[in-house]
């Protein structure tokens, strides 16, 4: 579970996903739930705090599509062939 509280204008508010790929997917609409410049106050993913450089909803996407590429390029990790 992914729990993002963030600011909007003045208020605080709290919303969550089921997952970070969930997150990530709603980003990519046409109009995602979230502005990529909301603040962030706190994320947490399965209870466990994400620490961010860039603390705002584009930053938290950065971060998780990051660790993605990084999944993807590490060679111990087995994908199959390219052609699937």
């Amino acid at each position: 579970m992914l729990k993002i509280t963030y600011e909007d204008g003045g208020a605080t508010e709290t919303i969550q996903y089921d997952s970070a790929k969930d997150f990530m997917a709603n980003q990519r609409l046409e109009v995602p739930d979230l502005e990529d410049y909301y603040k962030i106050q706190n994320v947490t993913l399965d209870g466990k705090p994400i620490d961010l450089d860039d603390k705002t909803i584009i930053g938290l996407y950065k971060h998780f599509d990051d660790q993605a590429s990084k999944s993807l390029n590490d060679p111990s990790k087995k994908h199959p062939p390219s052609n699937y």
